[in-house]
């Protein structure tokens, strides 16, 4: 597995802890970096992003991330390599902590610390700690998201269940095949007045069979229609 691919999963699996937050706005253009001044020093750095200064002979690495730069001579020094970013969560100060490395030929190594806190602020500090540099961030964009409520309106509104797909199919089943039977006594049989119908022997004798229905519920052996006659003896 080449380096590139490992490089591209360890900040997969490092943004994957990062779900929580949104680093929008964070990041700035190479010519316009964070900047913290120290006497004839800068500080200069940008948010997980390397870039290399355009204006010195030294740090022209584009995977460089902290910047060190002498603004007299423009000489410079490199603090910690993107490629190396290590990224966790301090719950107990509410801030993340990305740490990164740098070690160039025989040099010892170096370290930068980029911790961005939960902060409405807007604000940065940096520190040399001679072999590391530890900057602090404090932005709104080191708090947690809060989750999206879900909409009640849109909460209230329940998909249909089976019985009630069932009662529109059927209905309109009913309905179709009434105005079908309505055309075809029309148009076809030449059917006129209330004979146009479909089943009109059905509907004009449903409210009696309902009122029959009823009565042979409650009593089974009460005859009081035509057709229907009293049945004695035994069974």
């Amino acid at each position: 597995m080449s380096l590139s691919l490992l490089i591209l999963l360890q900040f997969a699996f490092a943004d994957e802890n990062f779900k929580d937050y949104d680093f929008t706005g964070l990041q700035r253009e190479d010519n316009n970096p964070y900047t913290v001044d120290k006497g004839v020093y800068q500080f200069q750095w940008n948010f997980r992003k390397g870039f290399k200064k355009s204006d010195s002979t030294s740090c022209q690495s584009e995977d460089c991330i902290v910047h060190f730069v002498n603004t007299q001579s423009r000489s410079c020094m490199c603090f910690g390599d993107y490629s190396s970013e290590y990224g966790s969560i301090i719950t107990s100060e509410n801030c993340i902590k990305f740490t990164y490395k740098h070690k160039e030929k025989q040099e010892a190594e170096v370290s930068a610390e980029i911790y961005l806190y939960c902060s409405q602020n807007k604000t940065e500090t940096a520190e040399d700690q001679t072999t590391r540099a530890v900057i602090k961030m404090y932005y709104p964009q080191g708090c947690k998201v809060e989750p999206k409520k879900d909409d009640p309106k849109k909460s209230q509104k329940k998909s249909l269940s089976f019985g009630s797909i069932m009662l529109i199919v059927i209905s309109s089943l009913i309905v179709f095949l009434f105005l079908l039977g309505l055309l075809l006594n029309i148009l076809v049989f030449k059917k006129r007045g209330i004979a146009v119908i479909p089943l009109l022997f059905f509907w004009t004798s449903l409210p009696g069979l309902m009122k029959d229905g009823l009565r042979f519920l409650f009593s089974p052996c009460i005859s009081g229609k035509t057709g229907y006659s009293n049945q004695t003896g035994k069974l």
